[in-house]
C-alpha cells in the first residue's frame, strides 16, 4: 500500500492562484483509490454514481449515490470503490479563509471564525434522504458547469455557488446543534489567537501560565475566562489538538510511537498513549494497524474488480 500522503497544492495550483478547485473523479482514474491524505482547505465531494467506502477523522461510513460529504480542512480522509459499479463523483475544493476574504461582505468574518472554531461539530455526512433532489445537487452540478464551460464571469458564479454551499452547511449546524450560547466577535478573534498559537507551537512545551502571557491575561482570569468559552480546561483543548497532530502522523510518517509523542508535544509515550486512549478509545498502535488493515483490504478488493 502506498504511504498515507499530505496533500499538497502540486496538483492543483488553482487554489493557490483563485482559492478553488473543481474536479470529477472516477474508480476508473489512474490515482483512485484515494489514498489516506489531508489538506488545509475544504473539500466537498457529491456522489454521481456507485457506493464508496469513506474513511473521514477516524470512521468509515459507506455512500452511495446523491450523498455528500463534507471535509474540514486538516480531516484525514480516503476513498475507495465498494461495488463493481463504476464510482463517480464531483469534487469541489477550496480555501474558505482566502476565498471568502477575497469577496468582501459576501461571508461575514465571524461566519469564519465560528467554523474554524466549531468545524468538528459540523456535520461532515449527508445522505440523499437529508439534502434531497434539489438547492444542494444543483448548485453542485452547477458549479461543475460553470468551471467546464468558462463562460464570462464563471469564477464568480463558482465563488458565490461555493459560498452558498458554505452557507448552509452553517445554516444546517445552527438549525440541528441550536447552540443555547452565540460567541461574541471579541470572544471568536481570542480562539482565534489560541488556535494560531497551538498551530505554531504544540509541538513545544506549553503551559497554562505561557498562554495567558501571551494573552496579556493573568493565569486564574485566562483560565475562567477560557473554561467558559471552550467548556474545557486549556491543558484538555491543548491534549486533543495535539491527538488531532498525532493522528496525522500515525497515518502520514514512518514514526515510532514515542517519536510521535515527542513531535506533538507530549513530554512522554505513556502520557500521550493515555491522552490518546481517551479521544480516540484504543491506543495508538491500535489505531494504526486498524485503518492501514482496513485500507490494504479495500484497496486489494478494487483492484479485483
Amino acid at each position: 500500500m502506498n504511504e498515507p500522503y499530505l496533500e499538497t497544492y502540486q496538483m492543483d495550483e488553482s487554489i493557490r492562484a483563485k482559492h478553488y478547485f473543481i474536479d470529477y473523479h472516477s474508480s476508473g482514474d489512474y490515482f483512485f483509490p484515494i489514498q489516506p491524505h489531508w489538506h488545509p482547505y475544504i473539500e466537498i465531494l457529491y456522489f454521481i454514481d456507485g457506493s464508496a467506502k469513506c474513511y473521514l477523522d477516524g470512521h468509515f461510513y459507506h455512500l452511495k449515490a446523491g450523498d455528500m460529504v463534507f471535509i474540514n480542512h486538516g480531516d484525514i480522509h480516503a476513498i475507495f470503490n465498494e461495488s463493481h459499479q463504476m464510482l463517480d463523483y464531483y469534487v469541489i475544493k477550496f480555501n474558505h479563509n482566502a476565498l471568502f476574504n477575497t469577496m468582501g461582505s459576501v461571508m461575514d468574518t465571524r461566519d469564519i471564525l465560528l467554523y474554524n472554531q466549531h468545524k468538528s461539530a459540523f456535520q461532515r455526512i449527508f445522505t440523499r434522504d437529508e439534502i434531497g433532489d434539489g438547492d444542494i445537487p444543483d448548485l453542485i452540478k452547477e458549479t461543475f458547469e460553470e468551471n467546464k464551460h468558462m463562460q464570462y464571469g464563471f469564477e464568480s458564479a463558482i465563488k458565490i455557488n461555493i459560498s452558498k454551499l458554505f452557507l448552509w452547511h452553517l445554516r444546517h449546524f445552527h438549525v440541528t446543534c441550536k447552540p443555547t450560547y452565540t460567541l461574541s466577535e471579541k470572544e471568536l478573534s481570542f480562539l482565534k489567537v489560541i488556535n494560531d498559537l497551538l498551530t505554531h507551537h504544540y509541538h513545544e512545551e506549553i503551559s497554562t501560565q505561557w498562554m495567558a502571557k501571551q494573552c496579556n491575561m493573568s493565569y486564574s482570569y485566562f483560565s475562567r475566562y477560557f473554561k467558559k468559552l471552550v467548556g474545557k480546561t486549556f491543558i484538555r483543548y491543548m491534549n486533543d489538538f495535539r491527538i488531532s497532530e498525532a493522528e496525522k502522523l500515525l497515518l502520514t510518517e514512518n514514526l515510532n510511537i514515542t517519536e510521535i509523542a515527542f513531535r506533538t508535544g507530549f513530554a512522554t509515550t505513556s502520557y500521550f498513549i493515555k491522552q490518546f486512549k481517551r479521544v480516540k478509545n484504543t491506543t495508538p498502535h491500535q489505531y494504526r494497524n486498524h485503518v492501514f488493515e482496513t485500507f490494504l483490504g479495500a484497496k486489494n478488493s478494487h483492484r479485483s474488480t
